[in-house]
């Protein structure tokens, strides 16, 4: 068997060029279940790379989700729907990133119904 006759040709230019990698190279998993929802991936382009993250999950009346990358900026967002007022949903995002300074929080509602969306926010808060 010939080995080069088994890959595809974007691999084989890979293989010949010593792997120049001026394409983008991705690799991603995403997990089978929605609840708990887990995606991980790697990129690599241009001798750059970016590791990330990112965590779903929901428990009872709110939605959670987290992220994370290798250049520091983590996100975590709570949207919580209260049981007396369909369609409202109030939420809180926190944002960090590498300069503590940058560090952000913000509170806001979302309110939804067939006719009109409603959107109110208090932004920014900085975390010092």
């Amino acid at each position: 068997m010939d080995f080069p006759k088994l890959l595809n040709k974007p691999s084989l230019d890979l293989l010949k060029n010593d792997f120049p990698l001026s394409s983008k190279f991705e690799l991603e998993h995403s997990s089978i279940s929605k609840h708990p929802f887990l995606k991980s991936g790697f990129t690599f382009s241009n001798n750059t790379y970016s590791i990330y993250t990112n965590f779903k999950n929901n428990i009872y009346n709110s939605k959670n989700e987290i992220k994370f990358d290798n250049s520091g900026i983590s996100l975590l967002d709570i949207k919580y729907e209260p049981g007396f007022i369909k369609n409202l949903n109030l939420c809180g995002k926190y944002t960090k990133t590498n300069g503590k300074e940058d560090d952000t929080f913000e509170v806001y509602s979302e309110y939804t119904t067939d006719d009109m969306n409603i959107f109110s926010s208090v932004n920014p808060f900085y975390i010092c």
